[in-house]
């Protein structure tokens, strides 16, 4: 298992990492609809023209102690609530910023091994 895992295009081009995000994996124990998985790109894909104006992050290219900038906001509405995770990734730590909805808001985690695999076969029951 790693903290990252690599997103190829289909020309096998690297274009972003996935990383399991510890503060939506709390919250995704009571909303079995959520994935904790953030997606960074971190590369434009030369075969969709529509990524253009979509975000791309820096990447400091240390896989094992990842920093990503700007910071990183997700924000997801459900019919009952809205879901924000926004945080800085750095040196392989994530700090969650105080308008996070989830449990982990204001606090500083290591990022996890990452194996959505196991994540969706223990969690995703239903």
């Amino acid at each position: 298992m790693e903290i990252l895992q690599k997103v190829k295009d289909l020309d096998d081009v690297l274009v972003g990492y996935r990383f399991v995000c510890p503060g939506c994996a709390e919250a995704a124990k009571t909303n079995k609809r959520l994935i904790p998985v953030h997606y960074i790109t971190v590369a434009r894909m030369a075969r969709f023209p529509e990524s253009e104006g979509r975000p791309i992050w820096e990447f400091n290219g240390n896989e094992e102690k990842p920093t990503f900038t700007p910071s990183i906001k997700c924000e997801i509405d459900y019919f009952d609530h809205l879901h924000v995770c926004h945080s800085y990734v750095t040196d392989g730590q994530i700090q969650f910023l105080h308008d996070c909805t989830h449990p982990l808001k204001g606090q500083t985690v290591p990022l996890p091994e990452y194996d959505i695999k196991e994540w969706k076969k223990a969690n995703q029951k239903d």
